[in-house]
């Protein structure tokens, strides 16, 4: 029998320290990933990714893709690296909407997303990421259910499980939906449950165990053919080991919940294919235990609003978006004494009096108190993509992306001998205003014949510090460290040149 196959040869040229690749999509049951219009690899078919699955996380489940690797922590741990990028060089997005979790900070936080729920991943590198994201590794695009069209007048439901036997887990998974020519009910549910794993040699490893809870539901209404309105919800919870050296048990609790609302609208313009609005309000928080003790609290609340439009003028294919953020976060790292969020108390001793006496020992800043201070953060993002096809044949494609972001630190949290001393920097806590702007062009070709599909693309991408990395300063006990921010670190810029080959054969 004569199969069609894909051969890929990648080629890529790092300056500064980035490096960017488009990486071929697959599709599967529940699980799709694909190209899009703008992204121009040839996408790749398989059914199998699901069961190549290294674990239940989103970076076991794109492990298998070329040039894809995860970073995992145990079971429940596994952020994707894409082309050696990850943590804040990696945009994870869900339904178009950047995924509120603390994944990239740490290696032991895990992605706040259930892989086996989605209906599509995608991964964008080059122009087409450029609307959402402006990272040297790429962004990664999770659209499930709450992203999906109209469904069908009608019941329609579905049911998934599976079970292993050592270790011993399952997976249970429901959906439902209910709809008519106006109203439409969707119904989500998931549960998986994982025993600890055993290592190469016979062992079985302690604290690897995982368990994940999420329900979704959405409200939608098609008042006429031309608008769709949706609200809807999710809440996630996952509960993991930490395999680690010490005696007593080290886990993370996560939680995330998410309430949002949708318009889809089809103008009468021509010009006008689709506007797309989007609220999320988004409340993120996990807890770090040691033998039962709230040893790490860690909580990040997030309101986003976003104006997509796509649209079409002469040959050109594009969209626009525009897109408003607010995100607030505060941290809690004290042995057994996070069981809340609250402010330190003030004795009026001076600030800062025992990292000054390490300053002045050592040549370092070392605290011991509350990592870093709350901050807050407000975005605002333009960002363009489009297409054409030139004369001589090939696409050319065009993203332009910019944002600007208002960064504010309150120290009040902080243990009053451990506060950054003004002695050494009197503006360390002071409100920051950045701006960043990246920019990427790229020709396609597709394959015909013995010639090969081919896609380059040349991107340069500032990319914004994140707090953590200006203002953590303590001890991480999960990875054995000690992490000193650096507060005046300006953004970090990146030129990429990207270059795809591709070859159909058939044996």
């Amino acid at each position: 029998m004569i199969k069609p196959g894909f051969l890929c040869l990648s080629g890529a040229l790092l300056s500064a320290t980035a490096l960017a690749e488009n990486t071929s999509p697959l599709e599967l049951e529940t699980i799709e990933v694909q190209d899009t219009l703008i992204d121009e690899t040839q996408p790749a078919a398989t059914r199998d990714l699901r069961r190549r699955a290294g674990n239940e996380t989103l970076g076991g489940y794109l492990d298998a893709l070329p040039n894809v690797d995860s970073a995992s922590y145990g079971e429940g741990v596994g952020r994707p690296v894409v082309r050696g990028m990850s943590g804040y060089r990696v945009k994870i997005l869900q339904n178009d909407n950047e995924v509120s979790d603390l994944s990239a900070m740490s290696h032991d936080h895990a992605v706040a997303v259930a892989p086996r729920t989605s209906e599509r991943i995608e991964l964008l590198k080059g122009p087409a990421s450029l609307l959402y994201a402006a990272q040297a590794g790429g962004v990664i695009r999770i659209s499930d259910t709450l992203d999906a069209p109209f469904p069908e007048p009608g019941l329609s439901g579905e049911l998934a499980a599976d079970g292993r036997a050592d270790p011993q887990s399952h997976s249970l998974d429901a959906r439902l939906a209910l709809a008519n020519e106006r109203w439409a009910l969707r119904l989500g549910g998931l549960r998986q449950q994982a025993d600890p794993y055993q290592a190469g040699n016979g062992d079985r490893i302690k604290d690897s165990d995982v368990q994940t809870d999420q329900g979704q539901i959405s409200l939608g209404w098609r008042p006429n053919t031309r608008s769709e309105w949706q609200l809807n919800a999710t809440r996630l919870e996952k509960d993991y080991g930490i395999p680690n050296a010490t005696d007593e048990a080290t886990r993370i609790n996560m939680e995330r919940e998410d309430i949002g609302a949708k318009l889809r609208y089809l103008p009468a313009a021509e010009w006008l294919d689709l506007i797309t609005v989007d609220v999320l309000h988004s409340d993120y928080l996990h807890d770090e235990t040691e033998g039962g003790r709230k040893d790490g609290l860690f909580g990040q609340k997030q309101q986003r609003a976003s104006l997509n439009l796509a649209w079409a003028s002469a040959d050109w294919l594009g969209e626009t978006r525009l897109s408003l953020a607010n995100s607030e976060l505060r941290v809690c790292h004290e042995h057994g004494a996070c069981e809340d969020f609250s402010d330190a108390t003030r004795t009026g001793n001076p600030l800062g009096e025992s990292v000054l006496q390490y300053w002045q020992n050592t040549g370092l800043p070392y605290s011991h108190g509350h990592p870093m201070p709350d901050t807050e953060s407000r975005y605002l993002q333009v960002s363009t993509s489009a297409e054409t096809t030139l004369q001589a044949g090939p696409d050319f494609s065009l993203g332009l992306h910019w944002e600007q972001r208002r960064l504010s630190a309150d120290p009040d949290n902080i243990q009053e001998q451990w506060v950054h001393p003004a002695e050494l920097d009197p503006d360390y806590y002071n409100n920051r205003d950045d701006h960043a702007a990246s920019v990427s062009a790229g020709l396609s070709g597709p394959a015909s014949g013995n010639r090969p599909g081919w896609q380059a693309s040349v991107s340069y991408i500032e990319r914004l510090p994140s707090v953590d990395e200006l203002y953590w300063n303590g001890f991480h006990h999960a990875t054995d460290s000690y992490i000193f921010g650096n507060s005046d670190l300006d953004k970090e810029r990146s030129v990429n040149l990207d270059l795809d080959l591709q070859w159909e054969l058939t044996r």
